[in-house]
């Protein structure tokens, strides 16, 4: 059962907690009241000092050593304070960790950030000249970004987990400049010259690299160049050198066609091959540069083949004419010595003398074909003949004319001999009317007057007639 004094006591209990929360109530907001109040004060004397600037020389000035903002706990939140150079401000967190500083550091301005483990994440400098940004790994304590700035430009630099720099950004002498790589060694750098743009790719390993600059393509080995890509004015050209930087192939385009040359040790084109819109071919040089043979189309779009000597004189020739194929050879002193073609009709071959005459000619022919071995038509020569169904015939001509004929008749050999006016003097070869040989002489006219053969007893037989061919008398075997 309740007595009457234990109630008095609860309710004297719950009066005094009722109490104690209404001071602590009281005192919260007594501090409310004195930071507005003080806040307010402080505004109110800057405003006092700026109103009493306008119309007073002499200024009201607080000064204090060291200000400090305490959140409700009463705990350093902010502290502004003098140090070794100058003003210093400091900021904590709510677990009472200094988080940020910002500081003078005798040469210019000093912010710095840190984690909750207290390392510095974020670091900002200034020393007058110079500005310097740092973005830290905490497990390294390495920078992981940078950003500095100097008289020449800014720079940016991305490091790896070991601190390692391997991304910049610069600016030099009003050009910029991104390099990806390793310390001491870039991949990759692009940067801007006075032709536009460069970018430079470089291996891990060798010294070869790539460089891509204005309208040029290069690779490089060290300081010398091995491939060049560039666009010129009239289109684009392709070189390659030996690893002693000595041109050795090059390639070129223009709107007239293209031309590539392969370049010997003085780097000079021994192999020339190319293009445009009337004739294109192949074009072989000694180590002179002189031409020694080509290969290409005409004007009219044949094919040519050319070869000289060392000296250039041209010496051969194989083409197409009107008629088919055609070959010459010349000498060294540039007369045509072999005339070789050919038609519908079949192939011909001429050779000349050393004034370029007509020395010999074989033609082919249907069914058959012809030599001749002679100079211009009237003088002395010899023919072969063999077309068609026609005897085959081997004649000998002389200035007047044909003057010895040999053929080849169904009954075997046959001679004959001419006199001047082309007439046969003398006629020899296989009997037509039986075995054996024959021989015939005639006179001016053509009258046989001598005769020798073989009768059907095969004897020797030989008639001698008169001029008229009316007598004659014949010597047989006894």
């Amino acid at each position: 059962m309740t007595t009457k004094s234990s109630v008095r006591e609860q309710d004297l209990v719950r009066r005094l907690q009722s109490l104690e929360v209404r001071l602590d109530r009281e005192r919260g907001r007594r501090r409310r009241f004195e930071r507005t109040a003080l806040a307010l004060g402080a505004v109110v004397m800057v405003l006092g000092v700026m109103a009493a600037g306008r119309g007073s020389s002499v200024l009201d000035v607080v000064q204090t050593r060291r200000l400090e903002i305490l959140d409700q706990s009463d705990r350093v939140v902010m502290l502004a304070s003098a140090a070794r150079h100058g003003g210093r401000l400091d900021v904590w967190d709510a677990e009472q960790r200094n988080i940020v500083r910002l500081s003078g550091n005798g040469v210019g301005g000093d912010l710095a950030m840190f984690d909750r483990g207290g390392r510095q994440i974020v670091g900002m400098y200034a020393d007058g000249r110079a500005a310097r940004l740092e973005i830290n790994n905490p497990e390294t304590k390495t920078p992981a970004v940078l950003l500095t700035a100097g008289r020449t430009g800014g720079m940016v630099s991305v490091a790896d987990e070991a601190g390692q720099p391997t991304i910049r950004m610069t600016t030099e002498r009003r050009r910029g400049m991104l390099a990806i790589g390793k310390p001491g060694q870039d991949s990759i750098v692009l940067d801007s010259t006075e032709a536009g743009g460069r970018l430079r790719v470089n291996p891990s390993r060798g010294r070869q690299s790539v460089r891509i600059e204005g309208a040029t393509i290069q690779v490089d080995a060290g300081t010398r160049s091995l491939v060049t890509i560039a666009a010129e004015e009239n289109g684009g050209v392709l070189q390659i050198n030996d690893l002693d930087g000595k041109l050795r192939l090059e390639a070129t385009a223009s709107p007239a066609g293209g031309l590539l040359d392969f370049r010997n040790a003085e780097e000079k084109a021994i192999v020339s091959l190319g293009g445009n819109d009337t004739a294109r071919g192949l074009r072989v040089r000694n180590d002179s540069g002189v031409s020694v043979a080509a290969v290409g189309s005409g004007d009219d779009g044949s094919g040519v083949l050319e070869i000289a000597d060392l000296n250039g004189a041209r010496c051969g020739v194989l083409g197409v004419d009107q008629t088919g194929g055609r070959l010459l050879l010349a000498g060294r002193d540039g007369r045509s010595y072999v005339d070789a073609g050919g038609d519908n009709a079949g192939g011909r071959v001429e050779v000349r003398d050393g004034e370029e005459r007509v020395a010999a000619v074989m033609r082919g022919a249907k069914n058959g074909g012809q030599i001749v071995v002679g100079l211009e038509p009237g003088l002395t020569g010899i023919t072969l003949d063999a077309a068609g169904t026609a005897t085959p015939t081997i004649s000998i001509f002389g200035p007047g004319g044909r003057l010895a004929a040999l053929a080849a008749t169904p009954t075997g050999g046959l001679l004959n001999l001419m006199d001047a006016d082309g007439g046969i003097a003398v006629a020899t070869g296989s009997s037509t009317r039986g075995r054996g040989g024959v021989l015939s002489v005639r006179n001016e006219v053509g009258q046989e007057v001598i005769h020798a053969g073989v009768t059907e007893d095969d004897e020797g037989l030989i008639e001698v007639f008169n001029a008229t061919h009316t007598r004659n008398r014949t010597l047989s075997a006894p």
